[in-house]
């Protein structure tokens, strides 16, 4: 196993025994666990396929995470997409409770998106539907993880942005993000760069702006091919930038999708914050149970 994903596993079964010991649940009341996990999953088998970030593509290849959460705890568990268990969370304890057809797009150090049709989730017959942050915006844009050139989340994304205003500065941009970090580069976020557009930070504002646009050109595609009511943005670019970013994403969609559905689709940013991931695997694997539990006693 690799040594950065046995840290990082250590660290989530650690904080699951801590969790169960400060609920001071008895043993066996739980009946089982669910955990959301970034990148492509194959929620059947319970198996991380691949995690397109730089440096993760191959820590992360076909880890059977289902397998070794069920050995460590000896409960049955699920694992699926974080972006389809925020989206699963939206449904229902968000925006997303009187809603039948929505779109629900994460925007943090990925991208990605999950779709509901008639109320229910659309997983497409392979599992795998939702990959937003891999729609091509640039054909000549950068290398992405995952291998293709100019995928949104090689441009939009969280790490994306981070990296673009990092190599501004150190291109000898001035900018207000460096006296926020105290010339800390490593210190800079999605948090440092909104605050820093909020005060009309020229690098800041282009980096956002040249987000929001391609964010607008895939976003415009999808509204045109699926016509949903809502589009709900959740993560960390949207939470921190709600005021910086709406407005040009809107007219970006009007200018670039069909006049009906790009006037009558809504725009609106999640209320649930960082724990609606788990928030969405906790309501999915209680649905299991229920059901299980169901079966058995009819």
């Amino acid at each position: 196993m690799a040594d950065g994903r046995e840290q990082v596993l250590s660290r989530t079964f650690g904080a699951i025994h801590e969790a169960i010991a400060t609920s001071r649940t008895q043993t066996g009341a739980i009946k089982g666990i669910g955990m959301a996990h970034s990148g492509v999953v194959d929620s059947q088998r319970g198996i991380v396929l691949c995690l397109p970030r730089p440096g993760q593509m191959t820590q992360w290849r076909n880890v059977p995470l289902r397998e070794m959460l069920e050995k460590e705890f000896d409960v049955p568990c699920i694992v699926d997409d974080s972006a389809r268990m925020m989206a699963l969370a939206e449904k229902h304890f968000g925006l997303g409770r009187e809603i039948s057809d929505f779109l629900f797009i994460e925007v943090g150090m990925g991208i990605g998106a999950s779709i509901f049709i008639d109320g229910r989730l659309y997983r497409g017959p392979g599992g795998g539907a939702g990959e937003f942050g891999h729609m091509t915006v640039n054909e000549n844009g950068p290398l992405c993880s995952c291998g293709n050139n100019g995928c949104l989340e090689a441009v939009a994304s969280c790490a994306a942005l981070i990296q673009a205003v990092r190599s501004g500065i150190q291109q000898g941009v001035n900018s207000k993000v460096t006296d926020f970090v105290d010339g800390d580069l490593d210190r800079v976020s999605i948090e440092i760069i909104a605050r820093a557009a909020r005060e009309n930070d020229t690098l800041a504002l282009r980096v956002l702006d040249d987000a929001v646009s391609h964010i607008g050109v895939a976003l415009a595609d999808v509204i045109n091919l699926l016509n949903p009511s809502t589009v709900i943005f959740g993560g960390p670019l949207f939470r921190e930038g709600k005021d910086l970013l709406l407005g040009r994403l809107r007219q970006a969609i009007r200018q670039r999708a069909l006049e009906k559905p790009a006037n009558e689709v809504q725009l609106k940013i999640s209320g649930l914050r960082s724990e609606a991931a788990a928030l969405g695997a906790a309501r999915l694997v209680s649905e299991q149970i229920l059901e299980r539990l169901y079966v058995a006693a009819n």
